[in-house]
């Protein structure tokens, strides 16, 4: 809709959206590029979206009702799509609840864009409707060249993570002082580069390390993917999936949450790193 009632600087995906792709570039290199993976494929689809329809003011309506996922009856309710989760990747456990809750209001915005697509396109002449159609192609094609630049601008970074090897050694350091480290990224991707990356540092692995995250992840690495659910434990060459959350908890500060010593895990489990997204935010006290 900024192409219809916007300033010319509102638009453009990645004009729009430059703090996030800063705030994923100094989470990680892995996050950024999944980043970018997104966006491009994000960016493609709507090509495809605007190549398929008719540049007037019919054509552009049916475009909008696609692009913002409204039925073809023009219902206002929409499901969110797995591109889109995996784009605007943050993390909250409290979010099925929270979608309960905000549900009149989620309503009631999607019909206040409905309308407004509906009177945006109204007022349009087959002339103007061209002149957009045609500008929402050029910025597709600015921002698809712009993923590239910032591709080849960190190339190094992308090889090699040069501050994921100083978080690392730092880890290092601290596990070997006899000290607890906890780790705490915005972003769920960050979490588990982070982790697949640590666990395969024989010390950082030996001092033992877990991984939460607020739901199930998926990780692309080699050309593999691999699936993460919510927390993970790692210690020497054993390795603890599907774990509850208190078991994690446990395995990290025993003594601040087991007030029973019975149920405190045996010191051979306990791990020395816990890495998490901002669910970790919410946990109870291990200090």
């Amino acid at each position: 809709m900024r192409y219809f009632t916007g300033s010319g600087e509102q638009r453009g995906l990645l004009q729009n959206q430059r703090r996030f792709f800063l705030q994923r570039a100094e989470s990680s290199m892995y996050a950024l590029g999944r980043t970018i993976i997104n966006f491009r494929r994000r960016i493609e689809q709507m090509q495809d979206r605007l190549n398929n329809c008719n540049p007037d003011p019919e054509g552009l309506r049916a475009f909008l009702f696609e692009h913002y996922k409204f039925s073809s009856t023009g219902s206002s309710k929409v499901a969110k799509s797995s591109d889109q989760l995996e784009l605007w990747d943050r993390e909250d456990e409290d979010e099925a609840e929270e979608d309960k809750l905000e549900t009149e209001p989620k309503l009631e915005k999607r019909q206040k864009l409905k309308t407004s697509i509906e009177q945006a396109t109204d007022g349009l002449d087959t002339a103007a409707a061209n002149r957009i159609h045609q500008l929402l192609l050029d910025y597709c094609d600015r921002d698809l060249a712009h993923l590239v630049e910032i591709q080849k601008l960190l190339t190094t970074e992308f090889i090699k993570d040069h501050k994921r090897e100083q978080v690392t050694q730092k880890v290092r350091e601290l596990t070997s002082q006899g000290h607890k480290v906890l780790l705490i990224s915005t972003f769920s991707d960050t979490v588990i580069d982070y982790f697949s990356y640590m666990a395969k540092d024989r010390d950082i692995a030996a001092a033992g390390i877990g991984l939460a995250i607020g739901s199930t992840k998926q990780y692309y690495s080699d050309d593999k993917e691999t699936t993460f659910t919510q927390h993970h434990a790692c210690k020497g060459d054993r390795c603890s999936s599907n774990l509850k959350r208190k078991e994690l908890f446990r395995l990290f500060a025993p003594i601040a949450t087991c007030k029973n010593p019975v149920e405190r895990p045996q010191s051979d489990r306990e791990i020395a790193v816990l890495i998490g997204s901002e669910t970790l935010s919410i946990l109870v006290q291990i200090d």
